[in-house]
């Protein structure tokens, strides 16, 4: 009984090694597999990197050639300019210093002032007149002089004494002393200079004090000037 049993444990340890051997094969030839699958995994991964990295070149490139990425350039319009402010006086509803467009005529600065008042001599001044930063405007009444450093818009004259509105040439500005006849620029200049020098004139005759205006040049405009 010994011996039987003993050659029986021997038979079924011998048949035992096989499985054992093919178990411990299949377990050795399962972690093959997995590192071999993870290696191709990650060979996969890398092209797909490689390839995405590619592709996001190829993108730039085709952007970059079709202007995409181009910075967008600004442009602006002109600069819109600044209003001007102008003193408004005389005989006008509501004197006062006043802000307007750029380009403004006297007639705007009227207008803004509320229109004239009582008495005002309303074609003395030039309307159409255009005016300029820090202009005082003054409306005068019939037969007033303008008001000291008041801007010259004297109304222009047509011909000679047509327009039956006298120069004064103590107060007038170059622009209106050239619409008397024989007074070009440098003859306005000189009569502006003179007054500055020596003060107002006290008669019209005293305009042949200045250079260049004798008394032919003075019968000529005689009737169209005041003092």
């Amino acid at each position: 009984m010994k011996k039987e049993n003993i050659i029986t444990l021997l038979l079924a340890a011998l048949l035992s090694v096989p499985v054992l051997a093919s178990c411990g094969n299949t377990d050795v030839m399962t972690l093959s597999q997995l590192e071999s699958e993870n290696a191709d995994d990650g060979s996969f991964a890398e092209e797909s990197a490689l390839l995405t990295d590619g592709d996001l070149s190829s993108q730039n490139a085709s952007g970059q050639a079709a202007g995409v990425s181009s910075p967008v350039s600004v442009t602006t319009g002109p600069l819109k300019p600044e209003p001007i402010v102008v003193y408004v006086c005389g005989c006008v509803r509501n004197p006062g210093v006043y802000e307007l467009p750029d380009g403004s005529r006297v007639c705007d600065g009227l207008e803004a002032a509320g229109g004239f008042s009582e008495g005002a001599d309303e074609s003395r001044i030039n309307l159409a007149g255009i005016l300029s930063d820090g202009d005082m405007v003054f409306f005068p009444k019939a037969g007033e002089e303008l008001a000291e450093g008041a801007s010259d818009y004297i109304a222009d004259h047509e011909g000679e004494g047509t327009s039956g509105t006298l120069i004064n040439i103590n107060t007038a500005g170059e622009q209106a002393l050239c619409t008397l006849p024989g007074i070009g620029s440098s003859k306005a200049q000189a009569i502006i200079k003179y007054r500055e020098e020596h003060g107002s004139f006290k008669d019209i005759r005293d305009i042949m004090n200045v250079n260049g205006i004798g008394e032919s040049l003075y019968n000529r405009i005689k009737d169209l000037i005041c003092a």
